[in-house]
């Protein structure tokens, strides 16, 4: 999400501006020589407009600096989404394959690639969790330590910990689901590991069928609603559609 760089008007400087006219009509009221008082009234006009200039030079300056660690802050948290999205990608079996008659430069084939990928996880993102399902590719997933999602929860939180007041509320937001997702899923791959490791040393399947289905389909559905944010993060501008090869 962009922001307006433009200098704003400090509250201030509006104050300043009612304060003017107030004793301007005052001053205009009180003093008997009308030509004194437009001279008074020239002086304190001259005050006021040097104030409200210094002011609105100081509030823009202030600006700009904080606008660079706001940057900085969004390309931090752009890159920790983006890493989660790559997860994801390996995840659901999104991998690209680019066909073109020409020859291209490895940027280019990088920001094809991204484009395609994107394209293709707005449109998981919206399909059923029917499809999810048959998308997951189980083999990659089983080779993922549920740390890893422990770890991308614990990056978010510290994000939005030390970080929160350089958000928008609905960026905020959309940080805080993802960061709870990330805990949830974890959370369900371990205690599904712990259910098979269970099943094998007792060799007790019925038991343990119906809660081993059921945390498949938990962890189905926080695979499809992590789609869902990242989508949600794509239109409101924390991850870029784009980014530099």
């Amino acid at each position: 999400m962009k922001k307006n760089i433009l200098p704003q008007v400090p509250k201030s400087v509006i104050l300043t501006i009612v304060l003017y006219l107030v004793v301007s009509v005052i001053l205009w009221k009180i003093l008997p020589n009308k030509e004194f008082g437009l001279n008074m009234i020239s002086e304190v006009l001259g005050i006021f407009v040097t104030v409200c200039a210094i002011e609105t030079v100081i509030s823009y300056e202030k600006r700009k600096k904080w606008l660079i660690i706001e940057n900085k802050v969004r390309k931090l948290i752009s890159e920790e989404i983006d890493s989660i999205r790559i997860d994801f990608n390996g995840i659901v079996k999104i991998y690209p394959i680019i066909s073109s008659p020409k020859e291209l430069s490895n940027e280019e084939i990088f920001h094809e690639s991204r484009k395609l990928e994107m394209k293709e996880l707005v449109r998981l993102a919206d399909s059923d969790i029917k499809e999810i399902r048959e998308r997951i590719n189980q083999e990659f997933l089983d080779n993922i330590s549920e740390k890893l999602f422990f770890t991308r929860n614990e990056n978010l939180n510290w994000i939005e910990v030390k970080y929160s007041k350089y958000l928008e509320p609905d960026e905020l937001l959309v940080i805080i689901d993802l960061e709870l997702l990330m805990l949830s899923l974890g959370m369900n791959m371990k205690i599904l590991r712990k259910m098979r490791k269970e099943v094998k040393k007792t060799g007790n399947t019925s038991t343990n069928s119906f809660f081993e289905n059921s945390y498949e389909e938990r962890i189905t559905n926080r695979i499809h609603e992590t789609l869902k944010i990242i989508k949600k993060m794509i239109k409101i501008g924390i991850l870029q559609k784009s980014q530099k090869f």
